[in-house]
C-alpha cells in the first residue's frame, strides 16, 4: 500500500513497484511532492496501477527509461515533419544529450532541470537557453504522454529583456524605399521589396511564392512554402490581403514575368536564403533611400507597425503575420504610435466632476 508521509515541507509517497519482467523482486520505491494534493492523486494512481496489473488486465511495468529513448521516439514519430527537425536536433546533441542523454526520465527532477540551466547560463544567451529548455520541457511532456513517466517537472524559462523592433519604417519611408526599389537592376527585385513591405510576408515565403499563389479576384496572396519548397514556419496555411497599394506594382510586374517563380534569381530559378537580394542588394536601396542599414526582416515588422498604425485590428494582423499567437504580435502594438489613440475616451464623463 502507497504510504503518504510528510518531510521538510514536502510530501513523500513510499510504495513497493510490482516486480520487473523476468522475476525480478519487487523494489521500495519513494517519489516527493510539493502538494499534500499532488501526494495523494499519485498515491492513487499507485493503487491503481497495482490493482490493474494483479487483475491481468495490464502489463507488468517495463524497465526505466532513459531521456535518450524519449528522443529516439521523437525522431521517428513527432519531429520527422517538423521544419525545426534541426534545431531540435542540434540542441540535443550539443547540450543536452551529455548531461541527461542516460538518465532515467523519472529522475530528472527540478535539480538536475535548475544544474542544467545554471551551465548553460554561463556559456549562452538567455534566449538560446530557454530555447534549450523548452525542448527538454517538450520531451518529458512527451514521456509523461507515453506513460513513460507520471509527472513532468515544472521548468522556468529565463526572462529574456525585450526588445523592439529597430528602424520601423514609417508609411513615408515604405514609399521612399520603394520608389529606390524600382531603380535596382536586378531583375524584379524592386517589385519582391515592395511585396515584402506591403504584405508583411517572410524572405523565406516570398521566395517560396508562385504565379498560382496570386488571386487577383478574390486580393489576396496564399501562403504555403519556404525555401526549396517545404512548408511554412508554422506549417499552415494562411492568407495573405493583397494590398491595393501593392497591385500596380505587381500587376505590371505579372505580366513582364513569364515564369512560374514569381521572384526568381538572374536564372529563373526559386531564391534561396543566402540570396543577395535580401542581402546586399537590399542594403544598396536602402542607401538610395537615404535610410540606415536595417535586415530584411525589418520590412514584416515595419508591415506591422504601420498596419496598426493605420487602424488595423491586432488579431487580423496576427493571422495576416501568420503567429502561433497574439501575444507574439503584440510586440508591435507597443511601438505603434496609434495603438492607443482615443482609448482614453472610451468611459463617458460622470456627473459632477469636470
Amino acid at each position: 500500500m502507497a504510504r503518504i508521509e510528510k518531510r521538510d515541507k514536502k510530501f513523500s509517497v513510499r510504495w513497493y513497484g510490482p516486480g520487473l519482467p523476468g522475476g525480478e523482486p519487487p523494489k521500495r520505491q519513494r517519489r516527493s511532492f510539493c502538494t499534500l494534493r499532488e501526494a495523494k492523486a499519485f498515491a492513487a494512481h499507485v493503487e491503481h496501477e497495482k490493482a490493474e496489473v494483479q487483475a491481468g488486465r495490464r502489463a507488468p511495468p517495463v524497465a526505466q527509461k532513459v531521456l535518450r529513448e524519449v528522443v529516439e521516439y521523437a525522431r521517428k514519430y513527432r519531429w520527422n515533419h517538423l521544419r525545426s527537425s534541426a534545431s531540435y536536433e542540434s540542441a540535443w546533441k550539443c547540450h543536452i544529450e551529455t548531461p541527461l542523454g542516460d538518465c532515467p526520465v523519472h529522475t530528472i527532477r527540478k535539480q538536475a532541470v535548475d544544474q542544467l540551466k545554471a551551465v548553460l547560463s554561463d556559456s549562452l544567451a538567455p534566449k538560446t537557453v530557454n530555447n534549450v529548455l523548452t525542448l527538454l520541457r517538450s520531451l518529458l511532456n512527451l514521456a509523461v504522454e507515453l506513460e513513460w513517466l507520471f509527472a513532468a517537472p515544472k521548468i522556468r524559462l529565463l526572462k529574456v529583456p525585450e526588445k523592439a523592433p529597430v528602424l520601423i519604417l514609417g508609411a513615408e519611408r515604405v514609399a521612399e524605399v520603394i520608389r529606390a526599389a524600382a531603380s535596382e537592376p536586378r531583375w524584379g527585385v524592386g517589385v519582391l521589396y515592395a511585396t515584402a513591405l506591403l504584405t508583411g510576408m517572410r524572405a523565406g515565403e516570398l521566395a517560396g511564392l508562385r504565379r498560382g499563389h496570386i488571386d487577383l479576384v478574390g486580393s489576396r496572396i496564399c501562403v504555403e512554402q519556404t525555401y526549396g519548397g517545404a512548408t511554412t514556419k508554422s506549417s499552415k496555411i494562411r492568407w495573405v490581403p493583397l494590398q491595393r497599394a501593392l497591385r500596380p506594382i505587381l500587376l505590371p510586374w505579372l505580366e513582364e514575368n513569364p515564369l512560374d517563380v514569381l521572384f526568381p534569381t538572374s536564372t529563373g530559378t526559386p531564391m534561396g536564403r543566402s540570396d543577395k537580394a535580401f542581402q546586399e542588394h537590399w542594403q544598396a536601396t536602402l542607401a538610395r533611400a537615404k535610410h540606415p542599414r536595417t535586415t530584411f526582416h525589418q520590412c514584416r515588422a515595419s508591415f506591422a507597425v504601420n498596419y496598426l498604425n493605420a487602424g488595423g485590428d491586432i488579431y487580423k494582423l496576427r493571422g495576416i503575420l501568420g503567429h502561433s499567437s497574439v501575444q507574439v504580435t503584440e510586440r508591435y502594438a507597443r511601438i505603434a504610435a496609434v495603438a492607443m489613440a482615443g482609448e482614453d475616451e472610451r468611459m463617458p464623463m460622470l456627473p459632477g466632476f469636470g
